[in-house]
């Protein structure tokens, strides 16, 4: 036997909005990756690696279907290259500077010292 139709269930409601579980969403490793690839460009090269993890943790869970962000977690990879790439030329420009510039600081005083002394 079928029920007869009648009126919907009042005075019960429906439930609203459920709450993401946990683990379904993981858009903070594009958080991440893109905080961590600023600062690894602007003043900390050794935010680079971190960056880099955390951004293809973010690409890896948004082709899983897990995050949304995934431009970020790949904005935040890039920038890790990026920032290992500048310190590194940033590096290797100060250590060639200094090198030369000392050589001739050195070659300059000991010019100077075999100079005859003024009257």
């Amino acid at each position: 036997m079928s029920q007869p139709a009648g009126p919907p269930n009042r005075g019960q409601h429906s439930p609203g909005p459920q709450p993401t579980p946990l683990w379904q969403s993981q858009n903070d490793a594009g958080i991440i990756a893109l905080i961590t690839g600023v600062l690894a460009l602007i003043m900390c090269p050794v935010l680079a690696a971190p960056a880099m993890i955390y951004g293809k943790k973010s690409q890896q869970a948004q082709a899983a279907g897990l995050a949304d962000n995934g431009s970020m977690g790949s904005a935040g990879y890039w920038l890790g290259i990026t920032a290992i790439i500048f310190w590194v030329c940033f590096i290797a420009i100060f250590v060639l500077f200094y090198a030369v510039f000392g050589i001739v600081w050195v070659g300059m005083f000991s010019i100077m010292d075999g100079m005859p002394a003024e009257p």
